[in-house]
């Protein structure tokens, strides 16, 4: 590990700090060790450090991903929505990105201000449908993925109703809570198992998008968007993206609701900060701007429509047990809120139409025979 002052020597080296500049440096540690380094000159610079020796690998991932970014056909398209990628010292496990001053993530903007802006839905949706356009295989964006980009794991949640011993080992005992409500409910197993074994590797995905790591700032009605935090990306299925983005509104949702008592979540959803219908607003916005920007640019949307969004409402269900999850590693017991995200996630699987309609304000259609494309066709 580089201390502060070694950092700064390997900046400067790299001519990304000139010799004289005065600097600013705030540690923000995530998963990694991570500096807001100001006063470089014209940008400021977020610089990210691997912990650990094995976080060689993570670097180098996310690097890959960035150099993919980087190219003409995805900055044309989605540029403007990307943090420009400055560099990457394999030897120091550091990866240079431009800093956003004064940004703050979605989640916490949504938070802060109570509001949900379908300006903002209409951009994120937008953006995600451009990238995953400018880099789908045979499509209208490099017809190979870049060597070096290696594939998005599968998501782990996916694993969840039958961990593996990693899994266990890691666990919280919240967490553990957590899978056993799964493992009472086959559906999860038999759901999971089918999202597994659908899985379609199409386009660079995120493979992380919620709203924490989506950054905005500047004036109510200008407001930027920066998709951030690549260290998951690869190419991989675009449905986990949307969906990812969809669970993230809909826990926005569920955590909103002052809930007394955890067998009846239902008594104060009234009171949610976050009423159900600017959900459904702000998620209908959101994917009729991602298919725009995506799914309507293939031939004949209609045939592959209906099955692509069922699969990503069942997807979101997903998403919604690894928010459960993730707040089950912090929680000192199983709160109404966990529960209350686990029993949402069975009821999006166990009824998609009504989830669609009903909770993300999207018409899905009935079934279409089993021949028709599971997904959009490459162009």
């Amino acid at each position: 590990m580089l201390n502060e002052q070694e950092l700064v020597a390997l900046l400067r080296r790299g001519a990304f700090i000139g010799p004289d500049a005065s600097l600013r440096i705030a540690r923000v540690d995530r998963r990694n060790q991570n500096y807001r380094i100001q006063g470089v000159g014209a940008r400021d610079l977020f610089v990210k450090q691997g912990i650990s020796a094995g976080a060689a690998g993570s670097m180098a991932r996310e690097a890959e991903v960035y150099e993919w970014l980087a190219d003409p056909s995805v900055q044309a398209r989605a540029g403007q929505s990307l943090v420009r990628y400055l560099g990457h010292d394999a030897a120091a496990r550091v990866l240079v990105l431009e800093m956003l001053p004064d940004a703050e993530d979605l989640q916490a903007y949504h938070l802060r201000t109570r509001r949900l802006p379908v300006g903002l839905a209409a951009s994120l949706g937008a953006t995600l449908g451009a990238l995953h356009a400018a880099t789908r295989l045979g499509g209208e964006g490099p017809a190979h993925a870049p060597p070096l980009v290696p594939n998005a794991a599968l998501p782990w949640v996916l694993r969840l109703p039958r961990p593996e011993v990693g899994i266990l080992r890691e666990a919280s005992a919240v967490g553990l809570k957590v899978v056993r409500l799964l493992q009472r409910a086959p559906l999860f197993a038999q759901e999971f198992t089918r999202l597994s074994s659908e899985w379609d590797a199409q386009s660079l995905i995120h493979g992380d998008l919620k709203l924490a790591n989506c950054l905005t700032r500047g004036a109510a009605r200008r407001r930027e968007l920066k998709l951030v935090d690549w260290e998951f990306g690869g190419l991989g299925d675009p449905r986990w993206d949307v969906a990812s983005v969809l669970g993230s509104y809909l826990a926005l949702w569920v955590l909103s609701i002052p809930i007394p008592r955890p067998e009846r979540p239902d008594l104060l959803i009234s009171e949610a900060r976050f009423p159900l219908a600017a959900i459904r607003r702000t998620t209908r916005t959101f994917v009729r701007r991602y298919l725009a920007g995506y799914g309507d640019a293939t031939p004949a949307p209609s045939a592959w429509l209906p099955v692509w969004l069922r699969a990503t409402v069942r997807m979101t269900a997903a998403h919604l047990v690894q928010t459960a999850y993730e707040h089950a590693a912090s929680a000192s017991e199983l709160t109404a809120p966990i529960l209350t995200l686990v029993q949402v996630a069975h009821n999006v699987l166990d009824r998609p139409e009504h989830a669609a309609a009903e909770l993300l304000g999207l018409d899905l259609a009935p079934p279409p025979s089993p021949s028709e494309s599971t997904s959009p066709p490459s162009a």
